[in-house]
């Protein structure tokens, strides 16, 4: 209505001329409000298109933010209702605490098959415990089960499809976020490899990953064994978890094999070789071990060289040929080089061969003349080839393999 009055007015305002006045200065009177009364009317669509239109932006911007709101409710709802990504408890009575760890105050018990939406926060500890018989070795995690947060033992938690999450959430807990974190960037990079420099920068950092995690590694105590760490493999690919230590610690040793595959995938040729050598110096399964092709373990923590087989010089070649080559692996090269010379000269070494085959093996190499061989490491050799002449005057031991001691 408001809208409507200032029309009327304006043709009353018009009608008015005709009042008292001639007929032409009327005509020009009515010509002149006609002309004022389109623009009145004018102003008045425009205004009124403008109102339509901010109602019609108004309403607009309404339903979007009602659609987002519902969005976001339905996507906290699917993180928990959605069965391929939804946590579960899987035991009757489970515990939620208020904090990580049995000391915990329960907050409230869950029956089985309670929905969990998973807060993406972990215990820095693993926990032993035995339930329904089982010992066990998990992590807590913290989870929204209703209107309610705490923490719930991992081994409680189904985590439907995802074969992953839990040894993701153990690693974490095992290593610190840090160290996992970086666990995880180097496997993420391993997977994607494409070159000969990619694989041997993994290589070497795998190699010392795998030094600082196994330091972080629980052990057992002589009556307790340790707890079962073997899902860790997948979680570091081209590494092979085991058991050492007459079964009391772990250590993660590399699997050869898995790199040389990778090696195969690449256009270089020079990884092959050199993955190919691994697989040389450790022929059993390619995985690697505390004791290479030319020693022989005979007990839990030691054994004998095999030097005077022809195995030292075998490799010694061979690590001869790859370091001739434009490798990117020339310094893991020359750590192998170095341990097998060690194996040769170092002091309280025990030698399965008799003396008369290891001399002949020893004149072998020095005569050679390997390129690989610097100068100390041919002094070392011509003075231990010398002691092998008179062993047991230097106190070296040799023949262990035929039982007859030198």
């Amino acid at each position: 209505m408001n809208e409507v009055n200032p029309s009327l007015s304006v043709l009353r305002a018009t009608l008015a001329p005709f009042a008292g006045n001639s007929l032409l200065q009327r005509a020009l009177r009515v010509r002149e409000k006609y002309k004022e009364t389109g623009r009145v009317f004018k102003s008045i669509r425009c205004q009124a298109t403008e109102a339509r239109t901010f109602l019609l932006i108004r309403s607009s911007l309404i339903c979007c933010c009602f659609l987002a709101f519902g969005s976001c409710q339905n996507n906290r709802q699917s993180d928990v209702a959605n069965p391929e990504n939804a946590l579960t408890v899987k035991m009757d009575q489970t515990p939620l605490r208020d904090s990580p760890g049995e000391n915990g105050k329960v907050l409230k018990e869950l029956e089985k098959g309670t929905p969990l939406l998973d807060l993406d926060e972990v215990s820095d500890f693993l926990t032993r415990l035995t339930v329904q018989g089982q010992s066990l070795y998990e992590p807590w995690l913290k989870v929204e089960a209703g209107e309610v947060k705490g923490w719930v033992y991992a081994a409680a938690i189904d985590f439907g499809r995802d074969t992953t999450l839990l040894a993701v959430k153990r690693f974490q807990a095992l290593l610190g976020k840090a160290l996992s974190g970086q666990a995880t960037q180097w496997r993420e990079g391993f997977e994607t490899i494409r070159t000969q420099g990619e694989l041997a920068e993994s290589y070497l950092k795998g190699r010392a990953l795998r030094d600082s995690i196994t330091g972080r590694l629980p052990e057992g105590d002589g009556t307790v064994p340790p707890p079962d760490l073997f899902w860790i493999k997948p979680l570091l690919p081209a590494f092979e978890p085991q058991l050492v230590a007459e079964g009391t610690a772990y250590y993660l040793f590399v699997d050869f094999e898995k790199w040389l595959k990778k090696a195969s995938r690449t256009p270089e040729r020079e990884d092959d070789a050199f993955f190919q050598f691994c697989t040389q110096v450790f022929p059993e399964d390619s995985i690697e071990y505390f004791y290479p092709a030319w020693f022989m373990q005979t007990w839990d923590y030691g054994g004998s060289s095999l030097l005077g087989r022809g195995i030292h010089l075998k490799l010694l070649a061979a690590a001869n040929r790859l370091c001739t080559m434009n490798t990117p692996f020339r310094s893991e090269i020359l750590r192998m080089k170095t341990e097998m010379i060690n194996d040769i000269t170092q002091e309280g070494v025990e030698y399965w061969e008799q003396p008369e085959k290891i001399i002949k093996e020893l004149d072998s190499i020095l005569e050679s003349k390997f390129e690989i061989l610097n100068d100390a490491d041919r002094i070392a050799l011509s003075t231990r080839r010398l002691h092998f002449e008179e062993p047991a005057a230097h106190g070296i031991k040799t023949g262990l393999g035929s039982g007859s001691v030198n």
